[in-house]
């Protein structure tokens, strides 16, 4: 099925009966202590990892590779890929607490203090012919693909072993794409990225679709997201004093990084 015509929202993933695959962007530092303990408190207790911070993980791995520039075309916050297999069942939990930002057909919402955040961002594809800036990818706004946002507490999940099952660093697949990209070669890109198996839609309970308000017509949400993600801030780290003093934006119009005191 082409991307275009996939369902108005669905959750696509690679996943099991056991877990849910979703991706984040992560500095080298990050992404060394996060791989070799099998999980975040090392980066934590580093000092490099902060976990009362607002993070975003996404189960879209050409949304994920549109986001960090295939780690090769941003900036170095973004230079390496984790795949975080989670439990699925804590998955669907966690997502069964979240607000919508956008189109829940009651404009946006201040997700300042909401632990979990769900924004459904026009999807990706690729594209050989896309401005740089859009790295090899053009939005398709007729379809979205999740963003889950996590504050506070549900940050403090990615700590807990039996929530986080496995972290993979799967940055060599993201930059052998984006290899195959250069060259023209659409199909070896595709073959790279997608190496441990093809995103499918999740199946979901009733109760969640509603939640997630996955069964709206695109005419039902004049208050969705812009292309470009205007909600999500740059990867959860740590940041020097000298970097605070002037919140980042990134290439696609995210708001800027909150710093962690």
């Amino acid at each position: 099925m082409s991307v275009s015509s996939r369902p108005f929202r669905e959750i696509r993933a690679l996943y099991n009966d056991s877990f849910v695959r979703v991706y984040q962007a992560y500095s080298d530092e990050i992404a060394d202590l996060a791989v070799k303990g099998n999980g975040f408190r090392a980066p934590m207790e580093a000092g490099c990892w902060c976990p009362t911070r607002m993070t975003w993980i996404k189960p879209s791995a050409l949304w994920m590779a549109y986001r960090c520039g295939w780690t090769t075309m941003k900036d170095k916050r973004q230079a390496r890929v984790l795949a975080l297999d989670l439990d699925r069942s804590g998955f669907e939990n966690l997502l069964s607490k979240a607000v919508l930002s956008h189109g829940s057909g009651s404009g946006k919402v201040n997700c300042r203090e909401l632990p979990v955040v769900v924004q459904w961002d026009p999807e990706r594809d690729f594209d050989l012919e896309a401005p740089k800036k859009q790295v090899f990818t053009h939005g398709v706004r007729a379809v979205r693909s999740i963003q889950i946002g996590l504050r506070k507490s549900s940050v403090e999940v990615l700590l807990d072993p039996a929530f986080v099952l496995q972290i993979t660093d799967v940055t060599a697949q993201f930059r052998q794409a984006v290899q195959s990209l250069e060259r023209g070669d659409l199909e070896a890109a595709r073959e790279a990225l997608f190496s441990a198996g093809e995103e499918r839609p999740l199946e979901v309970s009733d109760e969640l679709r509603e939640i997630l308000r996955m069964d709206v017509s695109p005419e039902d949400t004049e208050d969705d997201a812009d292309e470009g993600e205007a909600a999500e801030q740059i990867p959860n780290e740590r940041r020097s004093p000298a970097t605070r003093a002037a919140p980042a934006t990134g290439p696609a119009g995210d708001a800027g990084e909150v710093p962690c005191f």
